[in-house]
């Protein structure tokens, strides 16, 4: 029996504690979060959604791929 189909057996109460409990691992890992870490670089989704070419642009720059960021795309 998969996850899917225990949590579907129980009740919407118990399935949603479940759940919770099973998120906390990764709720405590975002809210320690390091913001501040140079050698990552963060994106968000709707950002690159919004601007694909600025945001990959933005990588490339963090990666070390290219050395500026021109002003306008040349399409």
């Amino acid at each position: 029996m998969n996850i899917r189909e225990e949590i579907a057996k129980m009740s919407i109460s118990d399935g949603l504690m479940y759940e919770i409990y099973a998120m906390v691992n990764t709720i405590t890992d975002l809210t320690e979060w390091d913001y501040d870490q140079s050698n990552i670089l963060e994106l968000q989704y709707e950002e690159l959604i919004q601007d694909p070419y600025r945001v990959l642009l933005d990588v490339f720059l963090h990666l070390g791929l290219v050395k500026e960021i021109h002003a306008h795309r040349t399409n």
